[in-house]
């Protein structure tokens, strides 16, 4: 399963087959795993590591050479009415995009709890 990094075309247009009468907004959102505090994770199918901070989710990536740490974030979509609708309860209407075979999205509320026997904590290193 893919989550990270996700093409936003390929998510827009599963998101318009899945749900035609929306108006569908595409945006990104930090990572937050709420029952890790801090320490490095590995995820199935993510072939590098990810450090959690005051539950959220950052990746290393190399910026002019410099080791710099990001956020991780999620591509979400928010399901409205139109393009001026205003979402006042994002309950219901706000999905997280991930890939199987095909792009599929799961109710943010719900995507922890779907991706959580997939997180390993790495134990940390006693210093002796």
């Amino acid at each position: 399963m893919q989550f990270l990094n996700l093409n936003e075309e390929e998510v827009l247009a599963a998101a318009k087959q899945a749900y035609p009468q929306n108006y569908i907004e595409y945006d990104h959102t930090d990572f937050y795993v709420r029952d890790i505090a801090k320490g490095t994770i590995h995820i199935d199918d993510v072939d590098y590591p990810l450090y959690v901070s005051t539950n959220y989710v950052y990746e290393d990536h190399v910026i002019n050479g410099n080791d710099t740490r990001f956020k991780s974030k999620l591509s979400v979509i928010t399901l409205k009415k139109d393009a001026y609708d205003v979402v006042y309860d994002s309950f219901g209407k706000y999905f997280v995009a991930y890939k199987e075979d095909t792009i599929k999205f799961v109710p943010y509320e719900d995507f922890y709890d779907m991706l959580k026997d997939h997180i390993h904590v790495e134990k940390e290193k006693s210093e002796s």
